[in-house]
């Protein structure tokens, strides 16, 4: 859930080995930060993280945070609703 004019963050701890390369998705998407996406990795804790400064309607939808290096891939799924003011 996120609020409409506020910011929001996504949050997914990926521990892997060797280091995986993350994406992330809107609608099948991958988002970009020439999109507007803010993405930060915390190498200390592995937790990686979708930030959203402002959240408008654009930002309804299936969000996917895929994990892959030579070993394979994974990935998560979750829906976000935006609520207005």
């Amino acid at each position: 859930m996120a609020v409409q004019d506020q910011p929001a963050r996504f949050e997914c701890l990926v521990d892997a080995l060797p280091k995986a390369k993350i994406s992330w998705f809107l609608n099948d998407k991958e988002l970009t930060a020439k999109d507007g996406f803010k993405f930060e990795t915390n190498a200390q804790t592995s937790v990686n993280t979708l930030v959203l400064t402002k959240v408008t309607s654009s930002h309804l939808g299936k969000y996917t945070i895929k994990a892959s290096n030579i070993v394979g891939e994974i990935e998560h799924l979750f829906n976000v609703d935006v609520l207005g003011k």
